[in-house]
């Protein structure tokens, strides 16, 4: 596999397939492994981590609410999108930390030993055929659950449901987290007022360090990125709008975001919404598909199949 112009273009052109709208060409172990072979272990212990970390956090924040002023209203932090973000990235991490459990529980594998070096580079269907035959091949690898063990071939196959759910998640937490931070810290933080370290401590926690835990996990994963998944966000990002314009209309307040999400002036309020839709959300998702890519040609570069 090469990063060669014709094929970085080729695989966007894939990607864009009616196909790869939904959730094909994902073997359901790469919810689980990493893209790196390391022991089941230290993929539950990172699991647990993430995930014990961003709960704290939501009850931290649940039990102690802090209302911002916002033009003399007092607005609940729960009604942001920034901490609907942040719930949504902690759901992500807690479903995958639950399936990670169970794929393992389940394996005969065990804790600490690894897949063989073929079985798992088998999970991996880029991998296996040539991009000119990506729209026509479905064939896929599972991989043994010990070393030593063949490996079945098989035609077709689909993640399950909840590992579905968590893939839908993992884009929606993924876009919308670097959405958040990019927002926040270029057009709202300037003008906010400096009310202390606490708030400070908060603005860093709920729109920096979840941007550090999703390219963390974009890192580690071996869950693929579709171009056409960022409707997901879309649909979350309609979700919030919807929320906020009847949140406008109950209390008459100018809410949420002033000069960005603000229905006191909705010319400029829709002039930002089709910016983020139709530049700031796309940019995202092809920035995250370039960690994919780069991912996998790092991972083929490191591991090259062996002849």
């Amino acid at each position: 596999m090469t990063m060669s112009g014709s094929q970085c273009c080729g695989s966007v052109r894939r990607e864009l397939q009616r196909k790869y709208f939904g959730f094909t060409e994902a073997h359901p172990a790469r919810f689980c492994f990493w893209q790196w072979r390391v022991p089941p272990l230290a993929i539950l212990l990172y699991r647990f981590c993430v995930a014990a970390y961003t709960m704290f956090w939501v009850i931290y924040i649940s039990r102690n609410t802090l209302d911002t002023k916002i033009q003399e209203h007092s607005i609940s932090i729960m009604a942001f999108l920034t901490t609907w973000t942040y719930i949504v990235l902690t759901v992500y991490l807690v479903l995958h930390f639950i399936i990670t459990c169970i794929h393992f529980l389940k394996s005969e594998l065990g804790l600490l030993r690894r897949l063989t070096s073929e079985n798992h580079r088998r999970l991996f269907h880029e991998l296996q055929v040539q991009p000119s035959l990506w729209g026509n091949q479905e064939y896929e690898y599972v991989p043994g659950t010990a070393d030593g063990t063949d490996v079945e071939l098989v035609i077709t196959y689909s993640p399950n449901l909840l590992s579905k759910i968590v893939w839908i998640l993992y884009n929606i937490a993924s876009s919308a987290s670097i959405m958040v931070t990019i927002l926040f810290w270029a057009l709202l933080f300037p003008y906010l007022p400096k009310e202390g370290d606490k708030y400070l401590l908060f603005n860093i926690q709920l729109h920096a360090v979840t941007s550090v835990i999703v390219i963390l996990e974009h890192s580690l994963s071996a869950i693929p990125i579709r171009l056409q998944h960022a409707i997901f966000t879309l649909i979350y990002g309609l979700c919030y709008l919807t929320f906020a314009g009847i949140m406008y209309a109950v209390h008459h307040s100018n809410i949420f975001y002033p000069g960005v999400l603000d229905f006191s002036q909705p010319s400029r309020t829709a002039v930002m919404c089709v910016v983020v839709v139709f530049v700031v959300l796309p940019l995202i998702q092809l920035f995250l598909f370039g960690i994919y890519k780069f991912r996998m040609w790092l991972f083929d570069t490191c591991n090259p199949e062996e002849l």
